[in-house]
C-alpha cells in the first residue's frame, strides 16, 4: 500500500480473490490476498489474469473498488500505472511489466518523433493508465465530504437562529397577553372600587333612611322597602366579593402558569444556547480539520511524488529481478533437460555394460570348453602318438600362448568393466545429488483443490463447474482448472495403466443424480471438491513409488509431458 510502504503482490495466471484478513468466503475458501479494514468484505473482488496479457478487476458482493479515484461496479480492465483502492485504507498501484515495456517503447518513439517538444507522451484520464493519479484525489473527496458536513452544520445554525427568532416573537406575544391580563385586572379593580363606593353611598342612604324611619315610625311600608333594599345591596356586595375572589384566583393561576411557562422557556433557551455553542465549536473544529486537510494535502502531494519516484525505481528493480528469475528458471529447465538426457545416456551405457558382461561370460565359457577339448586331445595324442612329442610340445607352447593371450584379454575386459562401473557409479551419484530420496511424500507433493467456480459458456448454454487444482512438486508450483469430466477421463486412463490392482479400493467420486441441477447445489459441490482432492491425493500416494508409474521420481516437465491432465495447455473440455 502507498500509505505504509511498498508491498508487491504477484498476480498469477487465472483468478485471484481479494478479501478481509481472517475470514472465509461462502464457498469455504480463504482469499488469495488478505486485506485489512472493516469496510473490506470477506470476498471483496476478483482479479482475472488472462495469459499475462489482459488483466481485469471484478467487484464482488458490493465491495467498494476505486480505479484512479472512480468507483467501479462492473468488470474493468487494468493497465500500467493505475491506482486502485479497496475500501478506504488499501491503496495500490498496478504494474503490468509487458504493458510497461510497450508504453516505454511508445514513449521513446514519441520522444524521437517530437524531439523539440517537452510535452509528456500521455495525459492522465480518470480511467487512463499514465500513472499521474495521486492519492490526493482521495483526500480531495474527503475534503468535499467535510465541506458538505460544514454546510449542513451552517444550515442547522440558520434553523436554530430562525427558531430563536420565532421564540422571541412568541415571548413578545406572551408579554402582550400578560399586559392585557394586567389591564383587565386593573379594570376589575376599578369596577370593584366603584362598586365599593356605590355600597358606601347605599350605606349612607340606608343610614339616612334609618334616621327618617325613626322620624316616621308609623310608616310601615317604608320600613319594608328599606329592608328589601338593604337585602339587595347585601346580596350585590356578596356577589361582587365572590367575583373579586374568583378574579384573584384566576390571576394567581395565570401568574403561576406564566411563571411555569417562563421557567420552561428559560430551560429551553439554555439548552438551545448549549446546542448552539456546541454547533459553533463543531464548526470551528470542522474548519480546523479543513485547514489541516489542505495542509496535509500539499504535504501528501510532495510525499506522493517522492513515493512515485521511489516506486518507479523499485518497480524497475522488480522487473529486472523478475527477468533474472525467469532466466534462472530457464537455465534450471535446461539443466534438468540436460540431466534427463544424461540419465538416458547413462542408462544406455549401463545396458551396454550388462550386454558386454553377458558376452564376456559366454566367451569365457567357450574358451573353457575349448581348453578342455584341447586338453583331451593332447592327452589322447600323448597316449597314442608318443613319437610326435615335439609336435606336442609345440602344441603345448601354442596353447600356453593362447592361454596367456586369453588371460590378457580377460584382464583388459575386466579393466574396461571396472571403468564402465566407475562411470555408472559417478552418474548415479550425480542423479542422487539432484533428488532427495529421503524426502517423504508430503515433503515432495502437495495437492489441493481449494475452490470451485461456476462458469457461463461464451456462446451461451448450460453453466458448468470447474475445480481449481493447486499442485506443488519438489518446490515447483502451478495451478490447473479442470471439469469433472476431465477427472473421470483421467481416472479411466490411470486404471488402464495400473492393471496389477494397485488402485483396488480407490473409489472415484460419483456423478450424482442426473435429474438434479448440481451447479446450484453449493453443499454438493463442496463435498465433491473434498472427495476429488482426497481421490487425487490417494492416487498419487499409492503409485508414486512404482517404477512404471508416471509419478515415480518425476518432475513438473516430465509429468506434464506424460499426462495431459497436468498440462495447462490442455484447457477445459
Amino acid at each position: 500500500p502507498l500509505a505504509t510502504g511498498v508491498t508487491l503482490y504477484y498476480l498469477h495466471e487465472g483468478s485471484t480473490t481479494l478479501g478481509r484478513e481472517g475470514t472465509v468466503s461462502a464457498m469455504g475458501s480463504v482469499p488469495d490476498i488478505a486485506l485489512k479494514g472493516d469496510d473490506v468484505h470477506p470476498e471483496h473482488c476478483m482479479i482475472e489474469n488472462a495469459e499475462n496479457k489482459v488483466v481485469t478487476l471484478e467487484p464482488l458482493n458490493g465491495g467498494k473498488c476505486t480505479v484512479n479515484g472512480r468507483v467501479v461496479h462492473e468488470i474493468t480492465e487494468l493497465t500500467q500505472g493505475m491506482t486502485i483502492s479497496f475500501g478506504l485504507d488499501n491503496i495500490f498501484r498496478f504494474n503490468h511489466p509487458f504493458n510497461a515495456i510497450e508504453l516505454r517503447k511508445k514513449r521513446e518513439e514519441e520522444r524521437g518523433s517530437r524531439s523539440n517538444s517537452l510535452a509528456p507522451s500521455g495525459a492522465a484520464t480518470p480511467m487512463g493508465g499514465s500513472g499521474t493519479f495521486s492519492p490526493g484525489q482521495v483526500f480531495e473527496t474527503q475534503r468535499i465530504a467535510e465541506r458538505e458536513k460544514l454546510k449542513e452544520a451552517q444550515q442547522r445554525l440558520e434553523e436554530l437562529q430562525l427558531a430563536q427568532k420565532k421564540r422571541e416573537e412568541e415571548e413578545a406575544t406572551h408579554a402582550s397577553e400578560r399586559q392585557r391580563r394586567e389591564e383587565e385586572s386593573r379594570e376589575l379593580q376599578a369596577k370593584l372600587a366603584e362598586l365599593s363606593a356605590v355600597l358606601a353611598s347605599k350605606d349612607k342612604s340606608m343610614e339616612d333612611l334609618a334616621r327618617k324611619s325613626e322620624e316616621e315610625k308609623k310608616r310601615g311600608d317604608l320600613a319594608e322597602t328599606l329592608a328589601k333594599e338593604r337585602e339587595e345591596i347585601e346580596a350585590a356586595r356578596i356577589a361582587a366579593l365572590e367575583q373579586l375572589e374568583q378574579m384573584r384566583a384566576e390571576k394567581e393561576a395565570a401568574e403561576r402558569e406564566r411563571q411555569k411557562r417562563e421557567e420552561e422557556e428559560k430551560i429551553q433557551m439554555e439548552a438551545e444556547k448549549i446546542r448552539e455553542q456546541q454547533t459553533i465549536a463543531r464548526l470551528a473544529e470542522l474548519e480546523s480539520v479543513r485547514l489541516k486537510i489542505e495542509r496535509d494535502h500539499s504535504k501528501l502531494e510532495q510525499e506522493h511524488r517522492a513515493l512515485t519516484e521511489e516506486m518507479e525505481a523499485k518497480m524497475l528493480e522488480a522487473e529486472l529481478r523478475i527477468a533474472a528469475q525467469e532466466k534462472q528458471a530457464e537455465l534450471e529447465r535446461q539443466t534438468k533437460e540436460g540431466m534427463a538426457a544424461e540419465n538416458a545416456r547413462l542408462q544406455k551405457e549401463r545396458e551396454a555394460v550388462e550386454a558386454e558382461k553377458a558376452r564376456q561370460a559366454q566367451e569365457a565359457a567357450r574358451l573353457a570348453q575349448e581348453a578342455e577339448t584341447a586338453r583331451l586331445k593332447a592327452k589322447q595324442t600323448e597316449e597314442s602318438l608318443k613319437a610326435m612329442e615335439a609336435l606336442h610340445e609345440a602344441k603345448k607352447t601354442e596353447q600356453e600362448q593362447l592361454e596367456h593371450k586369453r588371460v590378457e584379454e580377460e584382464a583388459q575386459r575386466r579393466k574396461q568393466i571396472a571403468t564402465l562401473e566407475k562411470k555408472l557409479k559417478r552418474a548415479e551419484t550425480m542423479t542422487v545429488k539432484h533428488k532427495d530420496d529421503s524426502q517423504s511424500f508430503e515433503d515432495m507433493w502437495s495437492i489441493r483443490i481449494p475452490r470451485f467456480h461456476v462458469r457461463e459458456p461464451a456462446g451461451g448454454g448450460k453453466p458448468f463447474v470447474v475445480y481449481e487444482i493447486r499442485i506443488s512438486l519438489r518446490g515447483e508450483e502451478w495451478k490447473l482448472l479442470r471439469r469433472y469430466s476431465q477427472f473421470d477421463a483421467f481416472n479411466k486412463e490411470m486404471k488402464k495403466r495400473h492393471v496389477s490392482g494397485s488402485l483396488a479400493g480407490l473409489k472415484f467420486p460419483g456423478k450424482g443424480s442426473p435429474f438434479k441441477n448440481t451447479t446450484r447445489d453449493t453443499e454438493f459441490l463442496k463435498e465433491r471438491r473434498f472427495a476429488l482432492e482426497r481421490w487425487l491425493h490417494d492416487l498419487i500416494l499409492r503409485t508414486h513409488t512404482m517404477s512404471g508409474s508416471p509419478f515415480h521420481r518425476c518432475s513438473k516437465v516430465k509429468l506434464q509431458r506424460e499426462l495431459s491432465f497436468f498440462n495447462n495447455a490442455a484447457g477445459l473440455v
